[in-house]
């Protein structure tokens, strides 16, 4: 069976995964998920501000990742240093988690120390998240135990992996493992997941058509609504769903509402109607999940 992988290479974009000789992925935008735990959770911007400029070159962070990175800090009581220009320090203990959401696990964990100084001991606080965020050490560290657990995921056992990303099947769930397929394209698992990718799409659709439909109209006939939101669920009904029809039909009235769309959003809309008016296509595929994702 020859299928096409134009379907999700689109998702790709900038991203890039490679096996070397030795079947080790290497990084360059390899996904991460980061979630600030204990002691970080008011520190969240200074950490993935930082750490998403450290790392720009090696990963990328997306909610859709395979691997999450889970941060946790400890902060000694600030101290102060009075001169004619007063500074607080406060030293910071740092544990790093790399979890397999697909499992479920901690494969990997670390420890780090980092001392932050500023004015008062919050901004201390933040200038020692930024510190460690930016740390040659720890980026050093992650990259490794993050390709050597990619090429586990993605190349030892990915028919395992692809079985459980694909075992479920809410709305949310079909989704995720929609944009999870994605990082299969180039594993040994590549024509299963295409297969996959196929199966899990025309779920969507069906679900689609069953709820957001429905849903949708009730909404535009009532006027009450948000306008983001419901553009948002109809890029969710593809060109290939049984009510596509329906979509255009629903599509042309929302265009014509300019006091509920900005001009940006009816460009969006009137997009959408265009390709699924084109004929069935590996063109209009890309078209169309190209404006589903990037808006």
């Amino acid at each position: 069976m020859n299928i096409s992988w134009s379907l999700v290479a689109f998702l790709l974009c900038c991203n890039s995964y490679s096996f070397g000789q030795d079947s080790q992925y290497t990084s360059e935008n390899l996904p991460l998920q980061v979630v600030m735990g204990e002691g970080l959770e008011s520190n969240h911007h200074d950490f993935t501000s930082t750490f998403s400029k450290s790392i720009s070159d090696k990963f990328i962070l997306d909610d859709y990742a395979i691997l999450q990175v889970e941060v946790n800090g400890i902060f000694e009581d600030p101290k102060s240093i009075e001169g004619i220009e007063s500074r607080t320090f406060v030293n910071g203990r740092f544990e790093i988690k790399l979890r397999n959401l697909i499992d479920d696990a901690v494969v990997w964990t670390e420890k780090f120390k980092s001392m932050g100084k500023a004015s008062n001991g919050r901004l201390a606080i933040s200038d020692a998240v930024r510190k460690f965020a930016s740390n040659a050490l720890f980026i050093k560290d992650l990259q490794g135990e993050i390709e050597k657990n990619y090429s586990k995921i993605l190349s030892e056992n990915c028919e395992n992996t692809l079985n459980k990303i694909t075992k479920q099947g809410s709305w949310e769930e079909l989704n995720r493992a929609f944009q999870l397929l994605q990082y299969f394209e180039s594993s040994p698992c590549s024509e299963s997941a295409a297969v996959r990718v196929s199966d899990v799409s025309t779920a969507i659709d069906e679900i689609a058509c069953k709820n957001v439909m429905h849903d949708l109209s009730i909404r535009i006939e009532s006027g009450q609504f948000d306008s983001r939101f419901v553009l948002l669920k109809l890029l969710s009904i593809s060109p290939d769903a049984t009510c596509a029809n329906e979509a255009v039909e629903l599509a042309k009235r929302m265009g014509e509402m300019k006091g509920r769309f900005n001009q940006s959003d009816r460009t969006v809309i009137s997009q959408y109607v265009q390709i699924l008016l084109l004929d069935k296509s590996t063109t209009r595929s890309k078209s169309y999940h190209q404006l589903r994702w990037h808006y």
